[in-house]
Parts: structure tokens; sequence; C-alpha cells
């Protein structure tokens, strides 16, 4: 073997080396493209569960917030449906509210068959609540700030789980 037929060896080989390296750095971004998507998504579902728990225990607060943004129709009909009064409307849709994001932020990031249909299990069951129920069904805060995909899974596990 002559050196020219050795160097083109090394030379291919080295290109092989390579192109190896690339693939693997192309996984690694991909992944950590998705790590950081997933990160993403949990901590806007915290910052919207945080927020609820602040309105759920501040009166004051959610008065402003209810007539600063004319949600007060929503709690009466929340409150009359339930036989509640507003102000335990708007503290039960506020928990409910918080429910759907912390649910929609584990969906959202969660690829595992397994941990999948026990989240479907919790949600199912769960949203059996009437007062989790009425808000999710009619709430401005549910289906309409959620995407399609969670909505389908929640419709799919509720319905399996329905009184």
């Amino acid at each position: 073997m002559n050196w020219e037929a050795i160097g083109a060896l090394g030379e291919t080989f080295g290109a092989f080396l390579v192109l190896i390296t690339l693939i693997y750095l192309a996984t690694q971004v991909r992944y950590a493209k998705n790590a950081a998507a997933d990160a993403n998504r949990l901590a806007r579902a915290r910052g919207v569960c945080d927020l609820q728990l602040i309105t759920a225990t501040n009166d004051q607060l959610n008065q402003s917030n209810i007539a600063a943004n004319g949600w007060i129709g929503w709690y009466r009909e929340l409150a009359d449906a339930r036989g509640i009064t507003v102000e335990d409307a708007i503290r039960a849709d506020a928990m409910s509210t918080y429910w759907f994001w912390l649910h929609w932020g584990q969906f959202a990031s969660t690829n595992n068959k397994k941990d999948l249909a026990e989240l479907g299990d919790t949600i199912g069951k769960f949203y059996q609540s009437p007062a989790i129920k009425y808000s999710w069904d009619n709430g401005p805060f549910s289906k309409p700030l959620l995407g399609r995909e969670f909505i389908e899974f929640v419709e799919e596990y509720m319905g399996k789980f329905a009184h």
C-alpha cells in the first residue's frame, strides 16, 4: 500500500468521523431545544398558576381585575349555576383555572404514554367536580386559552369518567 492510498483512507475515515460528530451534535441541539421549549411551557403554566393562587386569596385584587375587564357576568353565571355567592364563584373559578393550567403544563411537556395516561385519569376524574366541570365547559379562562390538543385530551378522559 502506498502513502497516497493510506492518506485517502485516512481522509475518508476522518470525514466519516466528522459526519458522526455532526449527527451527534444535531441530536443534542434538538434535545436541548425540546428541553428549553418544555421549560418555557412549564414556566408559563407556573406563572398562571401563581397568579390564580394570588387571585383566589385576594378579594380586592379580584374585584379590581374583574371590574376592569368586565368579567362580572361570567362570575354571576357561575354563581347562579352552582348556587353560591359571586365571591365564592370567583375563588372557585380561580382554583379551577389553576388546575387547568397546571395540567396543561404537564400535558405540554410530557411525551411518555404512561405519564399521559396517569394525567388523563386524574383529569377525567377530577374535572367531574361540579364547579370545575362548569368552569371547564363554560369559562372564559379554560378552553378559549388552552391548545386544541389539550382540550381534546381532556374531553376524551372526561368522557371516560362521566357519571
